[in-house]
């Protein structure tokens, strides 16, 4: 009877041991030393099942669901796959070391990004142009550090990270970290659409839900550019710490939606450090349209913009403070078109407001979405003036009345 009993409790423990490895089978793990990483991507992704993908010097050539073992070098762009790619970086590096961007995602194509990984990298910052350089796994006094897989290393004029024309980029996990154009390129981590002289009808998508676009330099959109029927949304992790001639973290001729996320710490040699965008055709039709998020922090050296200059759109609770502009503050620049508001307001910080014309309307649908609210709630002067409702929208206005 004892025997009957040891043999079935032998039996049911074999049985459990076996559903737990088949629950496994399909998951990747790996360890390096002691740390084990799983790459899963998760959010709406995670009944994805992913396979290794074990070259060290290329990555695939068909519509897969990759993750990568070990680093990733290589020496001209890759072209992502026709279709569907997933691929999780899993704390490697997909690093370029050839005069070119390091992805290219072209007409139809859908490429996801994901990381699955804290792994601890270190790197150095170019004394010139604030890029990030010498990525590796050593620690030392003064050096930088982030966490996570990596894309790094492109080293070209226009779109030196990703380069997306007519496809899509959703990125779930992950650093664009250390690309990098010249003193006349357009787009460091990420270049989305052509110009619009040749290429009138290419655009493109880039969707960051998490990880980040960071220590890139390029002249214009060093972290991001987005060209004429292009879209940029931030909906998740940053756009932080890039450095450009003129245009720092973001700067668009086409769509940017900023409903989460932040754009943070980017600056410029004399320009607009955070967002600089500006309509691309006659009836300048695109705006940069926030419902939330955070810009803050951004600075110009010079007495350009720190914060935001673009046509805006504004809804719900966005943070936009702590911008500068040769020391001064400088966080929403207003000019020709008023500032949109679009739904009602929650911020609890204050947005800070510079008119080129100095003072003057700057809101549209006021009167709509919040009649009876004081703006002076919502709004104040980056100058000296002070902010009021007059006939249903929004002054910038002295502090003598008389002339309205």
């Amino acid at each position: 009877m004892k025997k009957a009993n040891r043999l079935s409790i032998f039996i049911v423990g074999a049985v459990v041991i076996m559903a737990i490895m088949i629950a496994l089978v399909g998951t990747c793990i790996f360890r390096w030393e002691t740390e084990t990483v799983y790459a899963e991507p998760g959010h709406t992704h995670d009944d994805i099942t992913f396979v290794a993908w074990e070259n060290n010097n290329a990555l695939p050539d068909s519509a897969g669901n990759y993750y990568l073992t070990q680093d990733v070098t290589i020496s001209s762009a890759w072209s992502a796959p026709s279709g569907t790619t997933n691929l999780c970086l899993n704390g490697f590096g997909i690093k370029q070391t050839g005069y070119d961007c390091v992805i290219n995602v072209g007409s139809g194509i859908t490429l996801n990004i994901y990381d699955c990984s804290d792994k601890v990298h270190y790197f150095d910052i170019d004394s010139t142009n604030k890029y990030a350089t010498n990525i590796d796994e050593t620690e030392g006094s003064g050096r930088n550090s982030f966490t996570g897989g990596y894309i790094t290393g492109g080293n070209q004029q226009e779109g030196a990270g990703i380069h997306v024309v007519n496809g899509t980029v959703n990125m779930y996990g992950g650093n664009i970290i250390g690309n990098r154009g010249d003193d006349e390129g357009n787009g460091g981590g990420v270049l989305i659409g052509e110009e619009w002289d040749e290429y009138q009808d290419a655009n493109g998508s880039f969707n960051l839900y998490g990880g980040s676009i960071s220590y890139n330099y390029n002249n214009a959109g060093a972290g991001v550019y987005v060209f004429y029927k292009s879209t940029f949304t931030l909906n998740g992790g940053s756009v932080d710490h890039n450095h450009g001639g003129w245009a720092g973290g973001i700067f668009a001729h086409g769509n940017v939606n900023i409903s989460s996320g932040t754009v943070a710490n980017n600056t410029v040699n004399g320009g607009t450090a955070g967002i600089c965008a500006f309509g691309h055709d006659e009836d300048n039709t695109n705006y940069v349209i926030i419902s939330g998020g955070s810009i803050i922090n951004n600075t110009s050296p010079t007495a350009g913009v720190g914060g935001i200059e673009a046509p805006v759109r504004l809804s719900g609770n966005p943070i936009i403070s702590n911008n500068t502009a040769n020391g001064n503050p400088s966080n929403l620049k207003v000019g020709d078109t008023a500032i949109g508001i679009v739904g009602s307001l929650a911020n609890t910080q204050k947005i800070g407001i510079t008119l080129a014309s100095n003072t003057g309307v700057f809101t549209s649908g006021w009167n709509t979405y919040m009649p009876t609210i004081d703006p002076a709630n919502y709004f104040v002067s980056d100058g000296e003036h002070e902010i009021v409702a007059i006939g249903g929208e929004v002054y910038v206005h002295d502090h003598d009345y008389g002339d309205l």
